[in-house]
């Protein structure tokens, strides 16, 4: 070994070089950074071991150091172009099969290189020129050194042409992925200038000290440029597979990233980056228009294609890792089923509410005349509609028994059978039958042509096999037209109206015979049993829809009915992406204490404040439960073991510094977690979620106020849980 000032210039680049990657590790949850890590890693190698070989006069220990050198500068190139992928969003590309593939040259280049004592088709007749500034080796070049050579240039060629690929469908921050070309160009451009002998001092190569200027220009790009801050944040959010839409703004109010849902719902193309959201089609420029600020969370109506569609908009800003604001997301997710599913279960809970009064009429003895009018009234209402009728058959005729609003002057109005417009097509038919215009509805009865009557319902009253009368709802002056779906509702009133009529049919015979017969009350009896079985199966019907609810009522989270339903899809969908699921099970320290102490009410203020802090940090994709009484589950796709003990210990660390105000009196308590990670933990969901249950467990016994991740030693000791 020999000193020469030369050796400071590689090891000044491998110092340099390292320090970037080892402050480059507090950015490893960024995309695109591991992989960036490794090149300046690689670097680092690559330039100490230029170092080794430019302090070495030995011909064959100096062979021995540039044969080693070739293995961290093969895979600077690949490592670079794994950086590529991952920054442009294209990571999924680079399969395990593929990497294989790449590296096959690289492993022959490798073996070409050791190899070449025994050859001539790498580097041969190698001479030693010293003294001199540096002790340089040359060799002539092989034809298989020459391919290297080739294969070096082709990934750069191909590193560079992915980046700018993303020039076509993103605008991540054009300056950034300048910079990144640049920086893997300098060490390109020095090492073929090298390899044809055009750089100063003769032998000793420049490429490894290129590295300095190639880091200080990534310094200056992290530190002062954003660098890996708001590009692969907005791509961790922006998941081109959601269904929500997703579009990205930035502090001017352009539009920089967009993912496929939003693409396809606002008809745009990746051409739209970098325009301004009032040149879109409406009404999507009116909703950045109205909605221009910096947080919004909460239910828009937007008119798509003459629809209404419902959605929650959400408003939040992307900032860095100083927490200066880069930009603002906003999250569209389309809550049109899930409201209608809502307002159906909300229709029927009325209905079964109407159905629970009239069966206690029913119960009471109310006059039929009343609840016919009521269940009218009620049918109407239900349906939206501004009008209700009900006919009965009486003789030959059938007559008008029950009217709302100014048709109730024509009660007891008769006409004969089978009737005419909507009353005589059901009678006939004896099915349910509705027309969106009766105005313009060829068999309509002309005794109403001058009520203005647009959409109108007929359902049959049914004895039996036998219809006794017809339920009819209509709208005036309305464009509004009836579905299948409030047909059925119409069914039930329909069932209703029999039920009545059934009632006070039997209790008119039970009249009757009571004047004849002293012993009618035992048939009193069996009719108000049948009633009373009739509201028994009502109740249970009732007690079925509201067992359908999947939310639980005090929290508004999910209940474990609905986890059971999700969280198969859920495990298949990561089993298939290779991606893993994280389960982190949360209870409330002392709970029992604070109910015996304040009472149920408080206990259930802290329980929603617990709700309210955990949906403030999750995001949309998570699902949170409340698994028991102070028990609550979060189940955290794509989320690994360790990140999901850092997000149970934000969750932790709020909660405890929380406070909440009982009877004048602030309470604050603590809470235990447990962790448990897919497919690290285990792969069936109940098996993950006992042994989150089983480190959870394990928290609270040893002290509470922490939150632990499952170990196997865990299961000897912690309890076991069902799903």
């Amino acid at each position: 070994m020999i000193y020469t000032p030369f050796i400071w210039f590689p090891l000044t680049s491998a110092i340099i070089s390292g320090i970037v990657a080892y402050y480059m590790r507090g950015f490893q949850d960024v995309p695109s950074v591991k992989p960036f890590i490794r090149v300046m890693w690689l670097g680092a190698s690559w330039a100490f071991l230029y170092a080794l070989d430019a302090s070495t006069s030995s011909i064959p220990l100096k062979t021995f150091i540039v044969n080693v050198t070739y293995i961290p500068a093969l895979l600077t190139s690949i490592a670079w172009f794994v950086t590529a992928l991952d920054y442009t969003g294209h990571a999924g590309w680079l399969t395990r099969q593929r990497l294989i593939a790449l590296l096959i040259l690289p492993a022959l280049f490798v073996i070409a290189a050791f190899t070449s004592h025994h050859h001539m088709l790498w580097r041969y007749d190698y001479q030693l020129i010293w003294p001199g500034p540096v002790p340089t080796q040359i060799a002539s070049k092989g034809i298989v050194y020459w391919i290297y050579f080739a294969y070096m240039l082709a990934m750069v060629a191909a590193t560079v042409i992915v980046l700018l690929s993303s020039f076509q469908n993103r605008n991540l921050y054009p300056h950034n992925t300048i910079l990144l070309i640049i920086g893997l160009l300098i060490p390109s451009i020095t090492g073929t200038l090298f390899v044809f002998g055009f750089l100063p001092v003769r032998g000793f190569d420049w490429t490894s000290t290129s590295f300095i200027f190639q880091t200080a220009l990534y310094i200056w790009a992290i530190l002062r440029g954003h660098l890996f801050n708001i590009i692969p944040i907005a791509r961790a959010i922006v998941m081109e597979d959601m269904d929500d839409m997703v579009i990205v703004t930035n502090l001017r109010g352009y539009i920089v990233d967009l993912n496929r849902a939003a693409q396809s719902m606002l008809g745009l193309s990746p051409t739209t980056i970098g325009t301004a959201p009032n040149t879109l089609s409406q009404p999507w420029a009116a909703l950045f228009e109205d909605y221009n600020r910096e947080f919004y969370k909460g239910e828009v109506l937007i008119n798509i294609q003459g629809a209404q569609r419902d959605f929650d908009l959400s408003i939040s800003p992307i900032k860095d890792k100083q927490g200066q604001i880069l930009g603002r997301l906003f999250l569209l997710h389309d809550t049109t089923e899930k409201n209608q599913v809502k307002r159906n279960l909300q229709q029927q809970n009325a209905y079964f509410s109407i159905l629970h009064q009239i069966t206690l009429d029913l119960l009471n003895q109310q006059e039929p005349e009343n609840l016919l009018n009521n269940i009218a009234e009620h049918a109407a209402s239900l349906v939206s509609a501004q009008h209700g009728f009900i006919f009965l058959a009486e003789g030959d005729v059938i007559t008008l028994r029950a009217a709302t609003g100014e048709f109730s002057q024509n009660i007891g109005k008769s006409e004969p059978k089978p009737g005419s417009g909507v009353l005589g097509k059901v009678w006939r038919e004896k099915i349910p039958f509705f027309t969106e215009n009766y105005g313009q509805w060829e068999f309509r009865d002309p005794n109403y042509e001058g009520e203005n009557l647009r959409a109108v319902a007929g359902v049959p009253i049914n004895a039996g096999d036998d219809i006794i009368g017809v339920l009819e709802v209509a709208n005036t002056n309305d464009t509004r037209i009836f579905n299948n779906d409030e047909l059925e509702i119409l069914n039930r009133f329909a069932t209703l109206a029999a039920l009545v009529l059934n009632n006070a049919q039997l209790y008119r015979a039970a009249q009757h015979e009571l004047t004849e017969r002293k012993n009618t009350e035992e048939e009193l009896r069996l009719a108000n049993q049948k009633l009373h079985s009739q509201l028994l199966e009502i109740q249970a019907l009732e007690s079925i829809l509201r067992e359908q609810v999947i939310r639980d009522p005090l929290t508004g989270l999910y209940n474990r009915r609905h986890l059971n339903e999700m969280l198969e899809r859920e495990l298949a969908y990561a089993s298939r992406e290779g991606s893993p699921i994280s389960f982190v099970m949360i209870d409330i320290d002392h709970f029992k204490n604070i109910n015996d102490n304040f009472g149920h009410g408080p206990g259930d203020k802290i329980l929603q404040s617990l709700v309210n802090q955990i949906l403030g940090q999750t995001r949309v994709g998570d699902i949170i439960c409340r698994y028991g009484g102070e028990e609550f589950l979060a189940v955290l796709p794509n989320v690994t073991s360790e990140t999901a003990f850092q997000i149970a210990e934000r969750w932790r660390t709020a909660f405890s510094e929380s406070k909440t105000l009982v009877e004048n009196e602030e309470v604050s308590t603590t809470i235990s977690c447990g962790i448990s990670t897919f497919p690290m933990h285990g792969d069936r969901g109940d098996t993950l979620i006992n042994r989150a249950d089983q480190a959870m467990y394990h928290a609270k016994k040893t002290g509470r106020n922490k939150v632990v991740t499952w170990r196997e030693e865990f299961a000897q000791t912690g309890r076991l849980r069902s799903l």
